[in-house]
């Protein structure tokens, strides 16, 4: 298993996209760690986790400041972006999460989608192929049609939070 593309959000998630073709979403401050290592300084500071990168090598993330991770505990400790906009799905899988959990997490998505369009259209202004730049652009095509299908989550789990409102 390898991680073939990484996209670092200003929320210290990464993006990731197995070289399987799915997508995960990690939250690197969910991983348990010393304090003083290096790995906190990635959770803590922001412009040193947005150095996320691919190693090509080894098939992972890397910082600059040496840290890398293992691709299968990426994988394991991510959760499936595909899965998150089956929102039925997502109930179902997460029945001891509060509706108001879920819409929470819907909308940190939004928010860290509309961070990665705006890192694809800065990335576009850069002299990159015509190959890259249509990449590019299908990239920010799938994000705005994962933002639109969440957000018809949130509005289909707030009306079933208005619905009962025991939650």
């Amino acid at each position: 298993m390898r991680v073939t593309s990484v996209y670092p959000t200003k929320t210290f998630k990464l993006v990731l996209e197995f070289n399987h073709g799915e997508y995960r979403l990690f939250d690197i401050r969910k991983i348990p760690t010393d304090p003083k290592g290096l790995v906190a300084d990635i959770q803590h500071d922001r412009e040193l986790f947005l150095t996320a990168e691919i190693d090509s090598i080894a098939g992972t993330v890397r910082w600059e400041n040496g840290v890398d991770f293992d691709p299968q505990m990426l994988y394991e400790q991510s959760v499936s972006l595909d899965r998150l906009t089956d929102i039925h799905d997502y109930i179902q899988i997460k029945e001891n999460t509060p509706v108001t959990k879920g819409i929470r997490l819907l909308k940190q998505h939004i928010v860290a989608f509309r961070e990665l369009i705006e890192n694809y259209e800065y990335y576009l202004k850069q002299n990159i192929s015509e190959e890259e730049r249509e990449e590019t652009i299908k990239e920010i095509k799938e994000l705005k049609s994962k933002i639109l299908s969440y957000q018809q989550s949130v509005l289909v789990l707030e009306g079933y939070q208005k619905e009962n409102t025991h939650e």
